[in-house]
């Protein structure tokens, strides 16, 4: 329960920093006044369950958005793939890649398990997928120039790679997975909704990709795979739940034995 509040607390962070990032002036300064108090609840949290670990043969598997183009900002491709890499605890970057690279090729020609690619190329559709072979293309010439461009290029991408990964479209509303028309996305923010994500594990565990399992230090001793304190918060965690299995149960579930038929 208690690593489940941490995680959805994480989660409310991201959130607000995308709030922060996105709104005006006027009502960032209590924005960030909220995102300040919700990062100390999570480090408060973390120091009480003494910190966080990631479960080692965890992460497994590689996604990279390959850049063959240079109207939409390189850096700006690079925040999408931390965010969203940070967001899944898949291992997921942006590269460089040749212009005019086959998009079917830059999987094998970056050494990952799914790719997709963005390039510059008119007369073809806005997007390329093919699941099967874990390889999908956003087209930015389909996008229209002006202010609204670098928001259709990161929700194109966004978009791309929800349904490349199986994701489907989202029940959810008011997000860029329930959106027909991508024109109608450059509103809402950068995130993939919950239900489409969740869709998506099945699909990323099939070709090789699996997240990074981060678990408090007392979730980990729980589950056997913590490795010896470092400090005296870990150190009383460590030696509690090893006198309680020692102990056992301290309300053992009893079971009645059977009635008599008379």
């Amino acid at each position: 329960m208690r690593s489940g509040f941490v995680l959805a607390v994480a989660f409310a962070a991201s959130v607000a920093l995308a709030n922060v990032q996105s709104s005006g002036s006027a009502d960032r300064g209590n924005t960030t006044n909220r995102m300040d108090a919700v990062r100390e609840a999570i480090a408060r949290r973390e120091r009480l369950m003494g910190g966080f670990l990631s479960k080692p043969g965890s992460g497994e598997g590689r996604i990279v958005f390959v850049d063959c183009q240079d109207r939409f900002r390189h850096d700006a491709l690079q925040d999408i793939a931390r965010q969203l890499g940070q967001l899944s605890r898949l291992g997921i970057a942006a590269v460089r890649g040749e212009k005019g690279l086959d998009p079917a090729s830059a999987r094998k020609a970056h050494g990952a398990e799914i790719a997709l690619t963005m390039a510059d190329r008119p007369g073809e559709p806005l997007l390329l997928l093919a699941p099967e072979d874990g390889w999908g293309m956003v087209n930015v010439a389909r996008i229209p120039a002006g202010d609204c461009f670098a928001a259709g290029c990161s929700k194109a991408l966004l978009r791309a790679f929800g349904l490349l990964c199986c994701g489907g479209i989202s029940m959810q509303q008011g997000n860029i997975m329930s959106e027909a028309k991508l024109e109608n996305t450059y509103g809402l923010q950068n995130v993939l909704p919950q239900d489409v994500t969740i869709r998506q594990l099945k699909y990323l565990a099939d070709m090789g990709v699996k997240p990074q399992i981060r678990a408090t230090y007392k979730k980990a001793c729980e589950e056997g795979w913590a490795p010896a304190p470092t400090n005296d918060v870990q150190k009383a965690i460590w030696e509690k739940v090893k006198a309680d299995r020692e102990r056992g149960p301290t309300n053992p579930i009893t079971i009645p034995p059977p009635k008599k038929v008379k």
